[in-house]
């Protein structure tokens, strides 16, 4: 046992190492922190947590540059954090729900990003895999803010589950998604048509 870390005031939902390995970042019920991962300390310039709401996943960008969380009590419930600065990107909407009585249906928070580092797979209520870009700059300007806060950089949908996917996983190539869905099937598909190249079923 390297280090015991204490510091978490409510349940930890998600941790994930920086690609680097020497930062832990680590979401729960009210914050999300980073850890120094030579002394189990919390990282200074991160003194204050870097983001005072519940997240409950987390997914480094492979090049080290980004981190994404999944921040179910939000209209803009995925958000991006520039690992450099601890800034905030862009946040935007993941694609949950509203149920019959209007409350809101959350999605499993699945996040995942491709081998290159420039998108970002998310999973909705509604059975959908989306695809994200991680690199467009929208500017500054009040309707750039609008359009990226309501539409994010969405750029493609994956559709075919009958039921809620709950977990995404890319090929290490990045040619390929793989989704396993509570429809007690996984698609595997191709990331540049959007078709499914497999359903994996199992028949008893």
């Amino acid at each position: 046992l390297r280090h015991t870390i204490t510091e978490h005031h409510s349940p930890v939902n998600s941790i994930a190492f920086s690609p680097n390995g020497q930062t832990l970042a680590s979401g729960h019920k009210w914050s999300l922190q980073l850890w120094n991962i030579a002394n189990g300390k919390q990282n200074k310039y991160n003194s204050e947590t870097l983001y005072k709401s519940e997240i409950q996943s987390l997914a480094y960008s492979p090049d080290g540059k980004i981190l994404a969380g999944y921040h179910p009590f939000s209209l803009l419930n995925i958000v991006l954090w520039d690992t450099s600065t601890t800034e905030k990107i862009t946040s935007f909407n993941g694609r949950d729900k509203n149920d019959r009585n209007g409350n809101i249906v959350y999605h499993t928070g699945q996040i995942v990003f491709s081998p290159n580092s420039k998108k970002l797979a998310t999973v909705g209520v509604d059975n959908t895999l989306r695809l994200w870009d991680v690199t467009t700059k929208t500017g500054k300007s009040l309707i750039g803010r609008f359009r990226r806060d309501v539409f994010g950089n969405h750029t493609d949908e994956f559709k075919g589950h009958a039921d809620k996917i709950k977990v995404v996983a890319y090929s290490p190539n990045g040619q390929m998604l793989a989704s396993g869905s509570d429809d007690k099937s996984i698609r595997l598909w191709d990331v540049h048509t959007r078709k499914p190249k497999a359903i994996l079923q199992l028949y008893r």
